[in-house]
């Protein structure tokens, strides 16, 4: 909002009103910037709507009546709303910033990007080779979040290599997948004969012939040797990204390279870095030096969480560790594993807690979900048994596509926080209810309402650049439990408003550990703040996803405007 010219021709008697003074009256204190006239929500139970909020530098200080607060600060300013609506910034509790940073230079083959196969055909082939100076597979065609389901099918390997017949390509697929050229395949060293990573595997064809696609996430790694590294200035621009969807909280759940870690760091340190972001370590080769040093990569922006391990695969990759049965021809006859065993999980559990951190684990299934609260009992036993204290430990379930609701009775007697990944309820609900599963079996998809009703602080998330980073779209579907396609999946499981934004603020911030810092307007918080054009508790909650950010500010600063 533009407030350069605001008192530019008003006469000084009216501008010292506006102000809470009259002329001859001493300003003192601090100067102020109190927001006001237009609807503020706090999420702030006790309190959770206020007519104004008064920020001094990064902090908020003051939340409550106009008067009030104008008489104890009178060296103010105004930010007039203008009609508009005030809340706390939006904090995403499940998201690869980082990769998203450095995935700015591939190719974006996501349905959400283009759903028609045509068109996207028509995006692969006008890609271009990574640049010869780029230190990540120059040379190389790199697409990502191709989805077969919704596009249809995969392009065959012969319309790849028509395409691209003497450059590598890879495309990585929704649901730890992807598919090759055969230059890419040949690059690789992919052969009939060569075995595939650990849970993964190399795609034959009827006739034992290799088809270029690839299933699991090791075989993803294998593909892009890691997640490639972003630069600083893409860093950089990646938090830009997110402050304009409203996100002054993110994540980087799944950081395995201490480089990556020096550039988040390096880049945190710039003033246009504009969010906070919180660190879930994999369990990679030399984590437990990455926790033991965490010291090293943490600013006043970045700190280390939590650690975090894959417990399973993706719904629509068809590797999920679930009793359900698949019944699409594509998925039925997967082998249904976990990705490890419970030894491992317990390991990791137990390294968090002694390392001061949380553990967060994926976990799409229900038979996944229970080991993963397996190991986070284990460690508060293994803890109580060693004598060390527990009680500040906690566990993250992430995404909880299929669980059953004496999950959530468990959850809770452990300490384990549910979030949930509200981007596949909308992206993929249609295909889990007419294609994956039995039609029973959505009564075991994203039991959000469960959750909340054992007192959980439940978050929302998206999985960026799995799914892109949409929040309101995410609030309104938690409301309606409408799909992409229109269907409407398991509606008892539908939450109210009220709770869809708590769970995007407040209790984003408990499962960090920054519910002191920020996830509410409260004096002594930061001014972690957002105006949108809507109040969500207002409208219609299917023209929720259309609320449009138009300021964000984070620690008292404006770091995006909508033009």
């Amino acid at each position: 909002m533009n407030k350069k010219n605001v008192f530019k021709l008003l006469p000084m008697a009216v501008i010292l009103a506006t102000l809470g003074c009259t002329q001859g009256s001493e300003v003192t204190g601090p100067e102020a910037v109190i927001y006001t006239n237009g609807d503020i929500l706090t999420m702030n139970k006790a309190t959770p709507t206020a007519e104004a909020v008064v920020v001094v530098g990064e902090e908020i200080v003051g939340v409550g009546s106009l008067e009030d607060l104008k008489k104890e600060w009178n060296n103010h300013t105004l930010f007039d709303l203008e009609g508009k609506t005030l809340m706390p910034g939006l904090v995403e509790t499940h998201h690869h910033i980082m990769m998203e940073a450095a995935m700015m230079d591939f190719l974006d083959m996501s349905y959400q990007a283009e759903p028609d196969f045509d068109k996207m055909m028509d995006i692969f082939a006008a890609g271009k080779p990574l640049s010869e100076g780029n230190d990540f597979m120059p040379g190389w065609v790199i697409g990502l979040g191709w989805d077969a389901g919704k596009h249809g099918r995969v392009p065959t390997l012969e319309e790849r290599d028509a395409l691209f017949p003497n450059t590598p390509v890879f495309v990585a697929m929704q649901g730890h997948g992807g598919w090759y050229n055969s230059k890419g395949m040949a690059l690789k060293g992919i052969t009939q004969d060569k075995e595939p990573p650990r849970d993964s595997a190399y795609v034959k064809d009827e006739n034992g012939e290799l088809t270029g696609e690839i299933s699991g996430l090791y075989a993803v790694l294998e593909a892009i040797g890691s997640y490639p590294g972003p630069r600083l200035d893409t860093a950089i621009k990646a938090t830009h990204k997110a402050s304009s969807q409203g996100f002054t909280t993110v994540s980087d759940i799944g950081a395995d390279s201490v480089d990556n870690l020096k550039i988040l760091s390096e880049a945190s340190l710039d003033e246009n870095f504009s969010v906070r972001v919180a660190v879930g370590v994999t369990n990679a080769d030399g984590y437990l030096d990455t926790l033991k040093n965490r010291a090293e990569f943490e600013t006043d922006k970045v700190w280390i969480s939590q650690t975090k391990m894959w417990l399973d695969g993706a719904v629509h990759g068809g590797n999920i560790y679930t009793d359900l049965e698949y019944q699409n021809d594509a998925f039925k006859n997967n082998k249904l594993a976990p990705w490890g065993n419970q030894e491992l999980f317990n390991e990791v559990a137990w390294n968090s807690l002694s390392n001061g951190v949380n553990y967060s684990f994926h976990a799409n299934g229900n038979l996944s979900l229970e080991m993963g609260l397996n190991a986070v009992e284990y460690a508060r036993e293994r803890a109580k048994a060693e004598g060390i204290d527990e009680a500040d430990f906690k566990g993250q379930a992430i995404h909880l596509s299929v669980t059953t609701p004496e999950q959530y009775v468990r959850m809770a007697e452990l300490g384990v926080d549910p979030t949930f990944i509200i981007g596949h309820t909308y992206w993929t609900g249609g295909q889990i209810m007419n294609q994956y599963f039995l039609k029973h079996a959505q009564d075991y998809m994203f039991r959000i309402n469960t959750a909340f009703e054992q007192g959980l602080p439940v978050s929302l998330h998206n999985d960026a650049p799995v799914t892109p980073a949409l929040p309101w779209l995410g609030i309104e579907t938690s409301v309606t439990r409408v799909t992409e396609d229109g269907n409407v999946l398991n509606p008892s499981e539908a939450i109210t408003v009220q709770q869809a934004l708590e769970a995007y603020t407040i209790n984003g911030a408990i499962q960090f550990g920054v519910e002191d810092m920020t996830g509410s307007l409260e004096s002594g918080k930061r001014a972690d703040m957002i105006v949108i054009d809507r109040n969500p508790l207002k409208v219609d909650p299917k023209e929720i996803r259309d609320t449009q950010v138009e300021t964000t500010i984070f620690e008292g600063r404006v770091v995006y405007e909508r033009s």
